[in-house]
C-alpha cells in the first residue's frame, strides 16, 4: 500500500506520478505496484535509521565502563539489532522487485520485447528496441548498484544466511556496521572476502535512492513531470457491486498536518462511499464528536 504523504515528503516517485497515458490502464497498474513498493522500501530504510539509532543509545548506556577499547569496531548484540537484521532481508526483496518493475514499466510503455527482469534485459540487451540514451541510463545503473544487489539478494533467498558479521562501530560516528561480502558472485561463503567494507545500511540506501532515480529518468522520458500524489481507494476489489441496496463499501481514514494561525496542526478526516438501492454511489464525510476527539488525542499521544 502507498503513503501519498510518505512519498511526496521524500520527494519520491514524483516524476512517475505525473506520467498519464489515459488510455494506458497498464501503465496506471505498474505506476501503482511502483508507488506501494517504493513506501515499503523507505519504510524498512526507515525503520533502520530508527533501530540503529536505539543500538547506539543502549551502547551509549554502559560506555564509559569500558575502559579499554581499541579497535574502531566491536561485535555487538542487542535486540534492535536482531529486529535491525530482519528488516535488511525483505528489503533486498523489495529492491529486486523495483528493479524489475523498471523494465515492467518500460514495457506497458511500448517497448514491448522486454524480458520479465532486468536480469534478462542485460543479458542480452541489444535484442531490444530501448533508446540508446535509456539503455546507457539502465547501463549504469546496473554496473553501479544494480547487479551487485541482484548477487545479494540471491544469496539472501536461496542460498546461506547473508549476515554473519555485524559490529559497532564506535570510534568515528557511531554506527552498526552489517558487513556485506566484495564478491557476493561466487554464491560461496568460503569464498567471500571483505576487504571493501560494505556496510549493509550505507548500500541499501544508496540502492534505493539508485533505482528510484533510473525510473523517474524513464518518466521524465517519456513526459512526465513532478506531480504530488493524492489519498485514492482502489475500488476495482470490490467487483460488480450487485445486487445493488443501501451500504457502506469502503472508507478512508486521511491524517495530515495543516497549518493553522502560525501553528501546524493534526486534522483528522473520514471519507466513506455509500451504494444506494439504485446504484449510484455518494460519498459522505464523517467528523469526530468530542469523546472520539480526546480518544484520538490519546491514540497519538496529544
Amino acid at each position: 500500500m502507498q503513503l501519498p504523504d510518505l512519498l511526496n515528503n521524500n520527494n519520491l516517485f514524483l516524476n512517475l506520478n505525473g506520467l498519464i497515458q489515459r488510455e494506458n490502464e497498464s501503465l496506471n497498474q505498474v505506476k501503482d505496484e511502483i508507488f506501494s513498493r517504493g513506501t515499503s522500501a523507505l519504510l524498512h530504510l526507515i525503520r533502520i535509521q530508527d533501530l540503529n539509532k536505539n543500538c547506539i543509545a543502549e551502547f551509549s548506556l554502559y560506555e564509559n565502563q569500558l575502559i579499554n577499547i581499541k579497535d574502531t569496531k566491536i561485535v555487538y548484540s542487542s535486540e534492535s539489532l536482531g529486529f535491525l537484521l530482519n528488516e535488511i532481508s525483505p528489503l533486498f526483496g523489495t529492491l529486486r522487485m523495483l528493479q524489475n518493475l523498471s523494465i515492467k514499466l518500460l514495457n506497458v510503455l511500448g517497448v514491448n520485447t522486454l524480458p520479465n527482469s532486468i536480469n534478462d534485459y542485460m543479458k542480452k540487451s541489444e535484442k531490444h528496441k530501448v533508446e540508446q540514451k535509456l539503455h546507457d541510463k539502465i547501463r549504469v545503473y546496473w554496473e553501479s548498484t544494480g547487479e551487485i544487489l541482484k548477487h545479494y539478494r540471491d544469496i539472501d533467498q536461496h542460498y546461506k544466511w547473508l549476515f554473519r558479521r555485524y559490529f559497532l562501530q564506535i570510534k568515528g560516528i557511531k554506527t552498526i556496521i552489517i558487513e556485506l561480502p566484495d564478491n557476493p558472485e561466487t554464491k560461496s561463503p568460503k569464498k567471500f572476502t571483505y576487504s571493501k567494507n560494505i556496510n549493509a545500511i550505507d548500500f541499501l540506501n544508496n540502492a534505493f535512492k539508485e533505482i528510484h532515480d533510473l525510473i523517474e529518468n524513464i518518466a521524465i522520458e517519456y513526459g512526465g513531470v513532478k506531480t504530488k500524489h493524492n489519498q485514492g481507494l482502489s475500488m476495482d476489489q470490490l467487483g460488480e457491486l450487485t445486487p445493488f441496496s443501501n451500504r457502506t463499501i469502503s472508507f478512508m481514514y486521511l491524517k495530515y498536518i495543516k497549518p493553522v494561525s502560525g501553528k501546524n496542526t493534526m486534522h483528522l478526516e473520514g471519507i466513506g462511499m455509500d451504494q444506494l438501492d439504485t446504484g449510484k454511489l455518494t460519498i459522505r464525510k464523517y467528523f469526530l464528536d468530542e469523546k472520539n476527539l480526546e480518544q484520538a488525542k490519546r491514540l497519538y499521544g496529544k
